[in-house]
């Protein structure tokens, strides 16, 4: 009767954790369903970490600021890997008794894809702003497109409302004489692959092969003269964001690209 008693209580506390579980995971997705990403992709050299500076000025909605983080060494395109290896095993087909065993899964695709979301928000959102992003500076490198969209692809799928700034000089060589890539004639190379890159995935966006939800395109193509020169695509670009304030002006843009080189 003991044992019976002990069986009982074990299997009431797994039912009582498993329903803690999926509170916890309906908790996150209500957390997490309503955020705008910004996600800043860009070649080296270009005033990426100025262009956080400047955008970080952007409010956004309801979010008083953006939360911009720096880059993370493409730590995000090992997950784009594994999201898809894990979609592929889900849709492994079991037709056989010999297939059933060696494809047996035991998780729950939408479990893991929250769990894969939580991850990211921890360590790029710990305080669950309704704005947040990164920049980053390895993407678009092997300079092939269905590479790229499905990293793009992945990103768009952290939250409700992603936004791509896909942002360069407008003449790569002239980035090759910045601080990081300065004598590395290797990066020069994936540099330009990365124009083409970026160039090509703009091309898909237009004839709206890659477009966002609610029509809105998925990406932005920007140029550090842009907010140099504080042009038309510079305002183009606050409009995109959905920027409730003004574009920065005059000396607020010049200030924080005073120290950009080879200009």
């Amino acid at each position: 009767l003991e044992s019976k008693i002990l069986e009982l209580k074990a299997s009431a506390e797994s039912h009582l954790a498993v329903s803690r579980s999926n509170k916890n995971v309906e908790k996150s997705v209500a957390d997490l369903s309503d955020t705008t990403c910004l996600f800043i992709i860009s070649t080296p050299g270009s005033g990426s970490s100025t262009m956080v500076e400047v955008l970080s000025q952007c409010s956004i909605a309801h979010s008083n600021r953006c939360t911009i983080s720096g880059e993370n060494h493409g730590a995000l395109r090992s997950l784009t890997e594994f999201h898809s290896r894990v979609v592929r095993t889900n849709k492994q087909r079991t037709n056989n008794i010999h297939a059933e065993a060696a494809w047996r899964k035991i998780f729950n695709q939408t479990h893991v894809e929250q769990a894969t979301k939580d991850l990211v928000a921890t360590m790029l959102n710990p305080n669950m702003s309704p704005c947040w992003g990164f920049k980053e500076i390895r993407y678009g490198r092997e300079a092939t497109i269905g590479t790229f969209s499905n990293d793009i692809e992945f990103l768009s799928s952290l939250c409700k409302n992603p936004k791509f700034i896909l942002h360069s000089r407008k003449d790569a060589t002239k980035e090759f004489n910045s601080t990081v890539l300065k004598n590395r004639w290797e990066q020069h190379k994936q540099s330009v692959q990365q124009h083409s890159c970026f160039d090509s995935y703009v091309g898909l966006s237009k004839s709206n092969i890659c477009v966002a939800k609610e029509d809105t395109p998925l990406v932005f193509r920007h140029y550090l003269e842009d907010y140099l020169e504080e042009n038309d695509n510079f305002r183009a670009l606050w409009k995109y964001l959905g920027c409730t304030n003004k574009s920065p002006k005059g000396g607020a843009v010049r200030k924080v690209s005073k120290n950009i080189t080879g200009l």
